[in-house]
């Protein structure tokens, strides 16, 4: 007989066999045949189909290669939809569409939903930094009403201030009803202004954060008095828990013409911040003081300047403090692009929201158009009254019939 392999006569005797039952001489046999894994027959390395994998021996991992014929390989492997390799159906992982993944793409791609424990691809669900789950895009919406778990990023600037300085704002809502029936509300209600996501410190509720808007934009829309009715509607609240902030972010390109500008604008905002924490931001925040310790700390760092610091002392010392204090303080600076006023307590009708927006428009505005000594000599009045402004004074008014400066603390 003839050699399917090199042509050559060989004894049939000699011959070795194939799945198939081509005939080889037993040179040819050896370089070109190999045992099926499954059924044992030989098959030529054209038509022989590997599979890689890991195998653990003891702490030892290495790479295994088992070789199929074409039957066998229909019936115990399949493909990797990520790789497109085979890989043995006892070791795949199908996700919750059925999808086959071998191991290295599903240690890549897949996570474990921890609601119903099938298995995603990442880009179809989300992950909660705060407790360490992952859920699938189908219990999303049934654990926490479709709220992302992502930090908001920028999509759409809102408004063209003069002075380029843009706020966002970030309210918690909490312990109310229907959830999911809300955020769907809310959703429908603010488009793309802005986006609902999961707070860790809440118990059952969300933060709405809007895209960056300017003053003017937040003092003439309407949002916030949507937002107070349909949360309202809901049960939802956020002045009256232990558990709600309201938070604004001031654009950095606001803060001054260069980077210098800008990082000596921050240090006198924080001298402003810290001057005024106890005397009338605490009342005008309505922070109770543990809490607002807790979320919204004074560092102290108002000790730390003298009216005779040179610019670029002021500016160290701003820095120095930014580098030694995490984000729960008063004016929360580490972010690249903001900073974060942290210091006022939830809520939802719309004349605080504003009122704090445009407080925190008048400690930018004075610390960027004073020097730092008129910073340090400056009345809680100087900075409030910096312009005119719709909400800011009938509020500052209310706040102040309401605290007892004796007691300094909120009645």
């Amino acid at each position: 007989m003839h050699c399917e392999q090199c042509g050559d006569l060989t004894e049939r005797d000699d011959a070795i066999t194939d799945y198939a039952g081509n005939e080889y001489c037993p040179y040819c046999a050896g370089n070109y045949l190999y045992t099926c894994e499954h059924c044992g027959e030989l098959v030529h390395t054209d038509d022989a189909i590997t599979v890689s994998y890991w195998r653990w021996t003891g702490c030892i991992r290495s790479e295994q290669h088992d070789t199929y014929c074409p039957d066998c390989a229909s019936e115990h492997l399949t493909t990797c939809v990520c790789c497109d390799e085979y890989v043995h159906i006892d070791n795949v992982t199908f996700d919750r569409n059925g999808e086959p993944y071998c191991e290295d793409c599903a240690n890549e791609h897949l996570r474990c939903c921890d609601n119903c424990n099938e298995y995603f691809h990442w880009d179809d669900g989300e992950y909660n930094d705060d407790t360490g789950e992952s859920y699938c895009n189908n219990c999303i919406d049934n654990y926490n009403g479709g709220l992302s778990y992502h930090t908001t990023h920028a999509r759409r600037f809102y408004g063209e201030p003069d002075n380029a300085r843009y706020f966002g704002v970030e309210i918690e809502h909490d312990n109310g009803n229907a959830l999911r029936d809300c955020v769907v509300d809310l959703r429908r209600e603010l488009g793309d202004f802005a986006e609902l996501k999961h707070d860790g410190s809440l118990n059952r509720g969300y933060e709405i954060a809007t895209m960056p808007a300017s003053l003017e934009y937040h003092q003439t829309s309407d949002w916030m008095t949507r937002v107070q009715a349909i949360a309202s509607e809901h049960g939802f609240k956020s002045h009256d828990t232990s558990t709600c902030g309201l938070h604004v972010h001031v654009s950095r390109l606001g803060l001054g013409r260069t980077w210098e500008e800008r990082d000596y604008t921050i240090a006198k905002m924080i001298l402003l911040v810290y001057r005024c924490y106890y005397s009338h931001l605490m009342p005008f925040s309505r922070r109770e003081s543990n809490r607002a310790s807790q979320w919204a700390s004074d560092t102290g760092v108002w000790y730390d300047y003298q009216s005779d610091d040179t610019r670029d002392q002021h500016t160290d010392k701003a820095k120095k403090h930014i580098r030694g204090n995490g984000r729960y303080v008063a004016l929360n600076c580490r972010p690249d692009y903001t900073v974060e006023f942290r210091i006022f307590r939830g809520s939802l009708i719309p004349a605080t929201i504003l009122a704090s927006i445009e407080l925190c428009d008048a400690i930018s505005e004075y610390a960027l158009t004073h020097t730092a000594p008129e910073c340090c000599a400056a009345t809680w009045d100087d900075v409030i009254t910096v312009k005119e402004y719709k909400a800011l004074p009938a509020y500052n008014d209310l706040r102040a019939k309401k605290y007892d400066e004796s007691r300094l603390r909120v009645v």
